[in-house]
């Protein structure tokens, strides 16, 4: 595979895309880590990575009252705030006390408890088990780590294998949305990068991604690209097509690979959107967030419903017409005065525009944004823990009888349309990030890019090379929190956990509520009450993993897979 990952763009991108046989799922499927899913995939299986995604939900794993707005925050993790360029509000957002955004950043997941204290606990909507059966394709795409890799004692598998996913970041937008904390560069309303107002701040930009990619150590055949933002679709089908092409040289794309591109409602015509789906693109994640002009302004958002509405006609031609394999709408819950009424308006809109996947998340309140500043004034009429259980469980009731199961905490799909990208992150395997403050973790150590452009240019300059090229996979208690996100939950003994029966003496009060369900050596939060209060399971996961030693830390060793290789490692 290295030498066809060094040849150049040899095979046609859109026909390298176009192709899924089934053998090559099957290849992927992964039984110790996916059983006995309660709801369909929304944040997909790409994963995500929707929102890792964004993910665009930032891939830590809150409850579902702290999911960060968007669809593509897993892979943007630890984002300063830029300084606002035009056409900004006079409200203009502030970095965060303490934000170094010049600094690339090393962290983790479970880095603490103190991001789960004092969080508001809603529970959950009823959960839906729509497609169940059909839907289970879905969750058996795995393109992660066998659990028994994951521990670098095992003698036939001393390292991760090489990641086969890649997240890009293309950080300009029109204009920063009053919820926003990305590292985003608003170039404003008139911006476009053909030769219009930003285009060579677009241009000068790619340049660089094009280095950090050209510099990656090979590795394997991606078998899922997600390009996020910021608003992707800014940019041409020309610099998509060569970004592309760029990923096909130094790794190659494998046959039937998802490539999602993030797109914003009058950001495109259809025009454009056809030569985007010409380049290879074909999973399109459509950041809608409300079908309410109002609402859409008090988000600070370009588009109006009109916009969405066209650009969710144009993906169902699309989708029907076979140029597109499949394609995601995002929408907010929990707004400023939200109503029950409003929000089942809401979502009788967006099953009517028949997408095959729907991401909700709830309004984060961020430091720095322009939201925060008017919740600290009084001015942010946020709903009241009642009503936004009621609101999720609305949520689940509606997108679950249209047939889009729930996969994990903030998405929805129907059987077939799961988002594996978002669901690499959610394995604990490894992925490639590049680009101004993405988060890439390879080898399981994650390592957030600077946030601004010149900090990154000066990190491409002096300190790209320095990025650790092996690793030994992500921390334990990161797996958990992440792997508890699923429907699928997480194997214990799998995973090589240590002092299991601490954690689950820990998890007892939630076993006997019916919050956590174990099934066939697996634990997952239930649907929906489960899953409404995770916040409650998570923090008892950082408990306990801080009140162990480094001794008791070490995993214990997993009985690998008997196969041949392993049997003939053990004959020496």
């Amino acid at each position: 595979w290295i030498e066809q990952a060094q040849q150049g763009p040899s095979v046609d991108l859109g026909q390298v895309a176009a192709q899924d046989p089934e053998e090559h799922i099957a290849h992927h499927r992964q039984q110790r880590f996916q059983q006995n899913h309660p709801t369909g995939k929304g944040q997909e299986q790409h994963r995500q990575q929707q929102q890792v995604g964004d993910e665009q939900a930032q891939n830590q794993a809150d409850g579902a009252a702290h999911q960060q707005v968007g669809g593509h925050g897993a892979h943007l993790l630890h984002q300063a705030q830029p300084q606002p360029f035009e056409h900004q509000s006079s409200e203009k957002p502030h970095a965060a006390a303490g934000t170094r955004e010049d600094q690339p950043q090393l962290f983790r997941i479970g880095g603490g408890i103190h991001q789960f204290r004092g969080q508001q606990m809603h529970p959950h909507p009823a959960g839906s088990t729509t497609g169940a059966d059909e839907q289970h394709q879905d969750e058996q795409i795995n393109h992660g780590l066998r659990s028994w890799q994951l521990n670098p004692n095992v003698r036939s598998m001393p390292y991760p294998p090489p990641p086969r996913s890649a997240y890009l970041h293309i950080p300009f937008c029109h204009r920063r949305c009053y919820y926003c904390d990305f590292a985003v560069v608003p170039l404003g309303d008139r911006a476009h990068a053909d030769g219009g107002p930003g285009s060579a701040s677009i241009r000068d930009y790619l340049s660089l991604l094009h280095r950090e990619i050209a510099a990656a150590p090979w590795g394997p055949p991606l078998a899922t690209v997600y390009i996020g933002g910021g608003t992707p679709s800014l940019l041409t089908a020309a610099q998509i097509q060569a970004l592309l092409e760029a990923l096909q040289v130094r790794f190659g794309l494998q046959q039937g690979a998802e490539i999602t591109l993030e797109m914003d409602p009058a950001s495109f015509d259809r025009q454009q959107l056809d030569a985007v789906l010409r380049t290879g693109v074909n999973r399109i994640s459509l950041g809608g967030q409300s079908f309410d002009d109002d609402v859409l302004a008090g988000l600070g958002r370009r588009h109006r419903r009109a916009d969405l509405l066209e650009a969710c006609r144009w993906m169902r031609e699309a989708l029907r017409q076979g140029a597109l394999r499949s394609w995601s709408l995002d929408l907010i819950q929990n707004l400023p005065g939200q109503t029950r009424l409003a929000w089942e308006q809401q979502l009788a809109q967006a099953i009517a525009m028949d997408s095959p996947h729907v991401s909700v998340y709830d309004l984060s309140v961020e430091p720095g944004t322009v939201f925060e500043r008017r919740q600290q004034r009084g001015e942010l009429d946020l709903p009241e823990e009642e009503l936004a259980a009621e609101l999720m469980a609305l949520t689940s009731d509606h997108l679950g009888a249209a047939g889009l199961g729930r996969y994990e905490i903030s998405n929805h799909a129907r059987p077939g349309h799961a988002s594996r990208h978002n669901r690499v992150y959610w394995s604990g395997a490894g992925w490639w990030g590049f680009g101004m403050g993405a988060t890439s973790a390879p080898w399981g150590e994650r390592q957030a890019r600077p946030r601004t452009r010149d900090a990154y240019r000066v990190w491409l300059d002096q300190e790209a090379a320095a990025v650790p090229w092996r690793g030994t996979g992500m921390p334990l208690d990161d797996l958990l929190l992440v792997g508890l996100r699923r429907r699928e939950g997480v194997d214990l003994q799998a995973l090589g956990c240590p002092a299991p029966d601490q954690l689950l003496k820990r998890w007892q009060p939630f076993i006997a509520e019916g919050l956590l369900v174990g099934e066939a050596g697996r634990w997952r939060l239930s649907d929906p009450e489960g899953m409404a209060l995770s916040n409650r399971v998570l923090v008892e996961v950082l408990l306990w993993w801080e009140s162990l030693s480094d001794v008791d830390r070490a995993p214990s060793a997993p009985e690998p897979p008997r196969t041949a290789a392993v049997l003939a490692a053990e004959r020496g």
